[in-house]
């Protein structure tokens, strides 16, 4: 019976100590992730700087990243005021269709992590911004 006990005490100590070190190690991605953001981001202004600069377009764009949801997270995450100010102000950069997908991929997985992008949401995502942008041009 002793022997049992002291099995079962060890073996929680050992999920304990996984769990944290999954959390560290979890906590340590996230914080990279933030890291990496930054230094990519630097030259980008503010939230409120984009938002008063762009005006309604800041919106619309956040709407349509809300509504195609490509990371598949809920509609008020925290960082979708944050794609949308470093997507809209790289857009013009952008000048193909091609160039918009690998745009709206790479700041999705700056944001949200690499493995949080559905490729057909994406897909729709980069179509809907393609016409969201040629009728803010006509």
């Amino acid at each position: 019976m002793l022997g049992v006990s002291l099995l079962r005490l060890a073996l929680q100590l050992l999920g304990s100590r996984t769990a944290r070190k999954a959390d560290e190690r979890q906590l340590r991605r996230e914080l990279l992730a933030h890291q990496r953001r930054q230094l990519i981001h630097a030259r980008i202004p503010a939230v409120d700087i984009v938002r008063e600069s762009f005006g309604p377009r800041f919106d619309e764009l956040h709407q349509l990243l809300i509504t195609y949801n490509v990371a598949g997270v809920e509609a008020d995450h925290a960082y979708y005021p944050g794609l949308t100010r470093t997507v809209l102000y790289q857009l013009h950069n952008v000048g193909s269709t091609v160039q918009l997908a690998q745009l709206l991929e790479q700041e999705q997985g700056l944001w949200f992590g690499s493995r949080a992008v559905d490729k057909e949401q994406l897909t729709a995502l980069t179509q809907a911004v393609t016409e969201w942008q040629a009728a803010a041009n006509r």
